[in-house]
């Protein structure tokens, strides 16, 4: 009851002293879904210049149930697993290096978010009030002041941090929350996020920080819109809207969802769920053109994504930026295996012009065994 109390006070204290500082939505830019009906068939070599298949290895000390996120740092990667509450590290080729932070290193404390500042890794935990920063050989170099009570925390800029803050309840109040602090811990900026009047009765207890174009993005799930947030403003960078009857997020299929969201100089790669289905799009900032991709061929499973005439092994597009022009995905050996071999050809191919060594590596993989890292080289189109 005493930590209720003191969670309703704090942000009492939080909706006072920002009252001026509220976010708005005319400052989007509107991205119309419903004039997005058609389906293109997107080509990797369009926009992708390599591909290139990290096996990671499995060890007694290592298994991976879920790729969370995936960082690369001095040609190491790093690899954060929500559902084992862990990050491990791996060579590029794949070999097991070691665990950097475990149950051991947080105690009874929930993984929360993990991102990467410079050589660090930084760690939010639910029940430690802290950052947590470490290094690659699992060394906790220094802490972070920072709330007890954020739902979430990421990176915004060198030195800066900021928390999110949901509604204590939708039922009194729809506002969310965000307070800049420095390295210190000292707050230097706070925000409130009021959501409109359709959406009171949604729930809004997420916000997944993104690193695109050296910005921190916050993506609201529930509104389909994307947030730019500085250590002096938060505001909209795209609303994705139905043109058709002017709402945001209600479409007549259903709500549109981001899920996940990778960006290059040129474009915007979206995967979204909208009544329900998963849908892959790419958004051209030049031409502010959002196209829908089409449902890949020959694939018994639900996917949208590339048509990977490079090498023809998996269709997909990445989802975590490691770099200006590197990505990555992490998938399944059966994933692979299943869209080739039980389908056995790939858009009138026969598998076997495809790199069968690369096949071959997916197909002796057992189920216990990792996740396999598809890297992926982006073109630079400077």
């Amino acid at each position: 009851m005493l930590k209720i109390s003191i969670l309703f006070v704090l942000i009492s204290l939080l909706s006072c002293s920002t009252s001026k500082q509220n976010i708005h939505y005319q400052d989007a830019e509107q991205i119309s879904i419903a004039k997005s009906n058609g389906l293109e068939d997107i080509m990797a070599s369009d926009y992708i210049d390599s591909i290139a298949y990290v096996f990671l290895e499995t060890t007694e000390e290592c298994y991976v149930a879920e790729v969370t996120s995936i960082f690369y740092l001095n040609d190491t990667i790093i690899v954060f697993d929500r559902k084992l509450n862990s990050i491990s590290t791996f060579a590029n080729n794949g070999k097991f290096i070691k665990k950097i932070v475990s149950n051991n290193d947080i105690g009874k404390g929930v993984i929360l978010n993990v991102s990467q500042s410079g050589k660090e890794i930084l760690v939010t935990c639910n029940g430690i009030s802290d950052i947590l920063a470490f290094d690659l050989t699992g060394k906790r170099i220094h802490q972070i002041p920072s709330s007890p009570y954020k739902f979430n925390n990421g990176l915004i800029e060198p030195g800066f941090y900021c928390d999110f803050f949901p509604s204590i309840s939708l039922r009194f109040n729809n506002n969310n929350y965000f307070s800049i602090r420095d390295s210190n811990g000292t707050i230097i900026n706070q925000f409130i996020f009021k959501r409109k009047m359709e959406d009171v009765n949604k729930k809004a207890y997420h916000a997944f920080f993104f690193n695109l174009s050296k910005e921190l993005h916050f993506f609201s799930t529930e509104l389909g819109s994307i947030f730019i947030i500085k250590k002096d403003a938060i505001y909209p960078s795209y609303e994705f809207i139905d043109s058709l009857t002017g709402k945001t997020s209600i479409l007549p299929t259903g709500r549109f969802e981001i899920d996940r969201v990778a960006e290059t100089q040129e474009n915007l790669f979206i995967d979204a769920i909208i009544g329900k289905q998963l849908f892959n799009f790419i958004f051209q900032k030049l031409g502010k053109k959002l196209l829908p991709i089409k449902r890949v061929k020959n694939s018994r499973s639900f996917i949208y994504g590339i048509t990977n005439n490079i090498d023809g092994i998996y269709p997909v597009w990445p989802v975590f930026a490691l770099n200006e022009n590197l990505y990555a995905r992490a998938v399944m050996a059966k994933e692979v295996n299943d869209f080739h071999f039980n389908e056995g050809n790939l858009d009138g191919q026969n598998i076997f012009s495809i790199n069968m060594t690369i096949l071959e590596q997916f197909r002796i993989r057992k189920p216990i065994e990792n996740p396999v890292i598809i890297l992926y080289k982006f073109k630079n189109h400077e």
